[in-house]
């Protein structure tokens, strides 16, 4: 429940504004942008990939590597998943890696 009440910074509240307002998909679709969105809860401004690329990008392994330690994802799945360009939209424009 608090996936679709949380703040993830820039003025978007709820897993599905997130995922729109930064990657313009829906945040069940691929597990690089919903793992970069679960990690934005703890601090949505200190990890805002928009601001902060790297600090996000860290906080995403993370919450990555949770979901390998607790069953939910293989270790190539995440692997895969760390490595994928994240399409940022964030203030209407496209964001490239920066890492």
């Amino acid at each position: 429940m608090y996936l679709n009440v949380g703040y993830y910074g820039n003025g978007y509240w709820g897993d599905v504004a997130a995922a729109r307002g930064y990657f313009g998909v829906d945040a069940r679709t691929l597990w690089a942008e919903a793992a970069m969105l679960a990690g934005l809860l703890k601090a949505p401004l200190a990890y805002d990939p928009l601001q902060h690329y790297g600090l996000g990008k860290q906080r995403q392994l993370h919450v990555l590597d949770q979901l390998v330690a607790n069953g939910y994802l293989t270790a190539r799945k995440a692997e895969v998943a760390y490595r994928a360009l994240l399409p940022l939209q964030g203030a209407g424009q496209l964001h490239a890696e920066r890492d």
